[in-house]
């Protein structure tokens, strides 16, 4: 995917300019400081979703109509960790990553689809996210490795074997306490 070539202008009233190498580009909103509270809700272009699939740009060709929704609406998954004896844990991370296999490894630019989050030292752990509305998988685990989890499918099949399952739509709070579990 292109890179935008220089930062975009961002107007007074919101409107943005932004240069781009002609081919496939995504278009994104990234927020930092303050508005990291916010994500990308949608992206559209006269009015069709191209929020995954991107734009094609032609060279020299200057594209209109293109809107980016964000979004302070996430949702929030909140809960505490316990042991097979009932006892608090904290030295553990909860990870949410969704029951459709097909969905285990985006592309880089698609949207979240994996939240990770460490418990506090009541054992108690609290997720802020955009997840797409849909089917997921919520696993505590003590050690979970990066580089599987990214590419790994068996690996994300035997986490999802000690999984709660659980569905959230847009702006949805989900309460549920998990259990450790060790990946056999």
């Amino acid at each position: 995917m292109p890179l935008p070539i220089g930062p975009p202008i961002v107007n007074d009233d919101f409107t943005f300019e932004a240069k781009a190498a002609p081919g496939e580009v995504i278009v994104r909103a990234i927020p930092s400081g303050a508005a990291m509270q916010w994500a990308v809700k949608s992206v559209t272009h006269d009015g069709r979703d191209v929020t995954e699939d991107g734009l094609t740009l032609a060279s020299g060709a200057a594209v209109k109509g293109v809107d980016i929704v964000i979004t302070n609406r996430l949702q929030s998954i909140s809960g505490a960790v316990t042991n097979e004896r009932g006892e608090v844990v904290t030295n553990v991370t909860v990870f949410v990553f969704p029951q459709d296999p097909e969905r285990w490894f985006p592309r880089a630019w698609t949207l979240t689809a994996t939240a990770v989050a460490r418990p506090d030292q009541n054992g108690r752990y609290s997720i802020r996210a955009r997840l797409q509305p849909g089917d997921y998988y919520a696993v505590a685990v003590e050690y979970l490795d990066q580089n599987r989890r990214s590419g790994d499918r068996s690996y994300l099949e035997e986490l999802s074997k000690n999984a709660v399952r659980f569905s959230i739509r847009e702006e949805e709070s989900k309460a549920m306490d998990l259990r450790i579990g060790t990946p056999r």
